[in-house]
């Protein structure tokens, strides 16, 4: 009888944790697009001028563009993706709201700054 019970609780268990772990699972994918999604609105990809193409919206001329991320208390420039005859502008005139916060910012003609 007691061998029994002891099956029937280590069942239980192990039933409970399975249900556990397909949760965490579940929310895990939840919190995962969630992220994703507050990051593309904040760091939209070139990938987004394109779609304007499609939709009739205005596309942002090909210049390049840079990206700039807060550390250490600045703007620092994390990559520099503009096309030859453009150059990074200067850092960001905001102030970052968070350490590893990324600001991308088209490019600037050469002799412009």
């Amino acid at each position: 009888m007691v061998t029994y019970a002891f099956g029937c609780a280590l069942a239980l268990i192990g039933i409970v944790g399975l249900y556990l772990l397909l949760d965490v699972s579940l929310t895990l994918r939840k919190v995962q697009g969630t992220l994703e999604r507050i990051e593309e609105k904040q760091f939209p990809y070139p990938s987004t001028w394109a779609r304007g193409l499609w939709s009739g919206m205005a596309v942002a001329p090909a210049i390049g563009y840079s990206i700039w991320v807060f550390r250490e208390g600045r703007w620092r420039l994390e990559e520099n993706r503009c096309l030859a005859g453009f150059e990074p502008g200067g850092p960001p005139a905001v102030p970052g709201a968070f350490e590893g916060d990324r600001i991308r910012q088209e490019g600037v003609p050469c002799c412009q700054k």
